[in-house]
C-alpha cells in the first residue's frame, strides 16, 4: 500500500513523500518500508529516531520527515490493527482434545 493510500484510509494527511508501507513496526524494529504509530507524545523521541518510512502522528505534530498527521490517533490505530493485524481464524476443536462422552453444551 502507498502512504498516500494509507492516509486516505485513516482520514489523515500525508506530509513528505509518498511510498510503499509493507507492515506496521514499532519504531525499534521499523524499517524504512515500514509505518510506525506514535500514540503517546513521550514516544514521539524515539519514533524520530528509527527508521520508520512514516510515522503517523496527532495533528498537532508537524515533522520534518514523512508523516500522516491524523485527528484521533486512537481511532487511527483501531485501523492500522485492521488494515495490519493478521486475522485469526476460529479452528474448531483441537484435534488432540479429550471430550467425555456425555458431555454436552447448553444453547
Amino acid at each position: 500500500m502507498q502512504r498516500s493510500e494509507l492516509a486516505a484510509k485513516l482520514g489523515g494527511t500525508l506530509h513528505g513523500d509518498d511510498g510503499a508501507v509493507a507492515a506496521l513496526r514499532e519504531p525499534t524494529d521499523a524499517t524504512p518500508d515500514d509505518a510506525s504509530c506514535v500514540l503517546r507524545d513521550k514516544y514521539l523521541e524515539a519514533a524520530l529516531k528509527s527508521d520508520a518510512g512514516v510515522l503517523i502522528v496527532a495533528d498537532n505534530h508537524q515533522l520534518e520527515r514523512p508523516h500522516i498527521r491524523v485527528l484521533n490517533i486512537e481511532l487511527a490505530w483501531i485501523a492500522l490493527l485492521d488494515l495490519f493485524a493478521p486475522r485469526l481464524e476460529r479452528c474448531g476443536i483441537h484435534p488432540s482434545a479429550i471430550i467425555h462422552p456425555e458431555a454436552t453444551l447448553e444453547p
